[in-house]
C-alpha cells in the first residue's frame, strides 16, 4: 500500500512545518499544494487507485476559495478519490466545525497550533486503519470469489451473513472508540446534555476545567452545577424552547460567560454550543475552554497601553511647550488645533487608533518652527518670500525631528503632510489627493480655521465664519471635501475654541 501524503494548506508556514512533522515521523513520500484546485490537479494527473497513489490527504479547513469542507465532500463525491482517508487540519475547535467536518466524510481532525507527537500519531493511526479495512475489503471480495465458485449451500450464506454483521459492529465500535479517543484527548471541555438539561457526556478536560469527574456529573443537571447564578432565571426560560425545537438563543455562538467549578470559585470561559437529535431528542454540544489567562492578558495590555498613551502625552506636551515658549503670539495654536482635530476626526466617525493619532500629532504639528528665528515668528508685520520660505521648512523639519521616535501613531509623516494640498499646490512634496493621509488632511482645515480665527501679530482675528468661509471656497482644490462637511457640522453643533 501506498504511503503517499498529500499536504493541501494555503500557509507556507503551515506546510513546512507539516513537511518537518512528518518527516521526523519517518513519511517521505509527501506532496504538497496550495489550493483545493492546485489538489485536484494533482489528482487528476495520478492513479487515483489508493493502492498506487495518495494514501491519505491532510487538508486546511479555512482556505481561499474553495474551502477544506467543500473540498472533502467533492472527493467524497469522486468515485475514484472517495476511499482516499482526508484528514483536517484546522485553528477551529467547535463542534459545528468538527461535526461539519465529519458529515464531510473526514476520518480525523488534528488542530492549530500542530502538536507534533499528536499529528504523526494520528496519521499513523489513519493509514493503520486504512490498511486494515483495505485488507478486509480484499478478504471479502476473495471470500465472495469463493462463495461463487463453490455455490455454497444456504447454512454457508448465513454463516456469512451473520460475520458480516459482526464486521459492521466491530466498525461501528471502532467508530465510538476513535470518537471518544478524540473528545478525551481534547483541550477544551467538551460537554453534552440531553433535552432535560441533565449531563450524558462529560470529557477529561471537563474535570479539569469545572474539577467535577465524569460519575459525578452524568446524570445531574448541568446548569445546577456549573451555571452562574446570573444566568440561572434565564436558562429556566429558554431551556424548554431548546427541549422542543432545538434552537435557543445561544445555538451555534461563541459566548464569553461566567462558570462555577466544584470548589466554589468562579472564572470566565468561552463557551460554543450547537445542537443535535439523537434518538428523537434534542441534545446541546458544549465546547468550553478557561479563559482566565487570556482576560488577564488583555487586562495587562490594557493597563501598558493606558500607560503609553500617558506617556505619549506628557512627551507631546513638552514638545508643544517648547515651540510655544519661542512663539508667546501663537500660545495655545497648537492646542486648539488639536482640540477641532479631533472633533472633526470623531465626527467623520475614524476609528480611536487615528482619532488618538490627529490629536497627537495635532499637538505638536508646529514643533519644526522650533529651528525658525524668533523674529520672524513674532514679527507684527508682512515677512518676506525669505522669511517665509525659512517658515516652510518647519514641516520637514518636525518629520526630521520626530520619524526617529516610535509613536504608536505615524506622527512624524502626517506632520510632514499637515500643509500638503489636494491639488499639489502644497509643501514640501507638492503631494495630491489619496496621497495625502487623512489625519493629515483633518490638521490642514484645523489649523486654517484656527488660524484665521485667532489674532496673529501681523492683523487682528478674522472670526469663525470667514474662517469657514475659506475652507468651503477650497472645497476640492486645497481642502477635503469630507473634512470640511464635518468641521462645519462640528461648529454647528455648539464647538468652540
Amino acid at each position: 500500500m501506498s504511503n503517499s501524503i498529500l499536504v493541501v494548506d494555503d500557509s507556507p508556514h503551515i506546510r513546512k512545518q507539516l513537511e518537518v512533522f512528518l518527516r521526523a515521523g519517518g513519511f517521505e513520500d509527501l506532496h504538497f499544494e496550495e489550493s483545493a484546485v492546485d489538489m485536484f490537479n494533482y489528482l487528476s494527473h495520478i492513479n487515483g487507485d489508493i493502492n498506487m497513489g495518495t494514501a491519505l490527504i491532510l487538508l486546511d479547513i479555512e482556505m481561499p476559495g474553495m474551502d477544506g469542507i467543500e473540498a472533502c465532500n467533492q472527493i467524497k463525491d469522486t468515485e475514484h478519490l472517495r476511499d482516499i482517508p482526508v484528514v483536517m487540519v484546522t485553528g477551529k475547535n467547535d463542534a459545528k466545525s468538527l461535526q461539519s467536518a465529519f458529515t464531510a466524510g473526514a476520518v480525523d481532525y488534528v488542530t492549530k497550533p500542530i502538536n507534533k507527537i499528536e499529528l504523526i500519531a494520528r496519521v499513523k493511526s489513519v493509514l493503520k486503519l486504512q490498511y486494515e479495512m483495505g485488507q478486509r475489503i480484499l478478504k471479502e471480495k476473495e471470500l465472495e470469489e469463493a462463495i461463487k465458485e463453490l455455490k455454497l449451500s444456504q447454512a454457508t450464506l448465513i454463516q456469512m451473513e451473520v460475520r458480516q454483521r459482526q464486521q459492521v459492529e466491530t466498525l461501528l465500535k471502532e467508530s465510538e472508540e476513535k470518537f471518544h479517543t478524540i473528545t478525551m484527548s481534547a483541550q477544551d471541555a467538551i460537554i453534552l446534555i440531553d433535552d432535560n438539561g441533565n449531563v450524558s457526556f462529560w470529557n477529561q478536560a471537563a474535570t479539569r476545567t469545572f474539577g467535577y469527574t465524569a460519575d459525578e456529573v452524568i446524570g445531574k443537571n448541568l446548569h445546577l452545577l456549573i451555571a452562574h447564578r446570573e444566568y440561572r432565571e434565564i436558562i429556566e426560560r429558554n431551556f424548554p424552547i431548546f427541549s422542543g425545537t432545538g434552537e435557543g438563543s445561544v445555538i451555534d455562538k461563541t459566548l464569553e460567560l461566567t462558570a462555577n467549578r466544584k470548589d466554589g470559585s468562579v472564572f470566565p470561559v468561552e463557551l460554543s454550543v450547537s445542537s443535535l437529535k439523537i434518538g428523537g431528542r434534542w441534545h446541546a454540544v458544549g465546547i468550553a475552554r478557561d479563559i482566565t489567562s487570556r482576560k488577564q492578558n488583555i487586562i495587562a495590555l490594557e493597563e501598558a497601553m493606558e500607560k503609553l498613551r500617558k506617556l505619549t502625552d506628557a512627551v507631546t506636551q513638552a514638545m508643544a511647550a517648547a515651540v510655544e515658549a519661542r512663539d508667546p503670539y501663537t500660545a495655545g495654536h497648537q492646542r486648539r488645533v488639536s482640540e477641532l482635530s479631533r472633533a472633526i476626526a470623531t465626527e467623520m466617525s475614524l476609528g480611536q487608533q487615528q482619532i488618538d493619532g490627529v490629536r497627537v500629532a495635532a499637538t505638536i504639528h508646529d514643533i519644526g518652527k522650533i529651528t525658525v528665528p524668533g523674529e520672524i515668528l513674532s514679527k507684527p508685520g508682512k515677512i518676506s518670500i525669505h522669511e517665509f520660505n525659512l517658515i516652510k521648512e518647519h514641516s520637514q523639519i518636525g518629520y526630521d525631528i520626530l520619524k526617529g521616535i516610535e509613536f504608536p501613531y505615524p506622527v512624524a509623516q502626517i506632520i510632514l503632510q499637515h500643509h500638503e494640498r489636494l491639488d499639489g499646490s502644497g509643501y514640501p512634496n507638492g503631494l495630491r489627493g489619496d496621497e495625502i493621509c487623512i489625519e493629515a488632511r483633518i490638521i490642514c482645515v484645523a489649523d486654517v480655521v484656527e488660524a484665521m480665527a485667532n489674532h496673529r501679530p501681523y492683523r487682528p482675528a478674522l472670526g469663525i465664519q470667514t474662517a469657514l468661509g475659506e475652507i468651503v471656497r477650497g472645497v476640492g482644490t486645497s481642502y477635503d471635501p469630507n473634512v470640511v462637511d464635518a468641521c462645519v457640522r462640528v461648529f454647528d453643533k455648539g464647538f468652540k475654541f
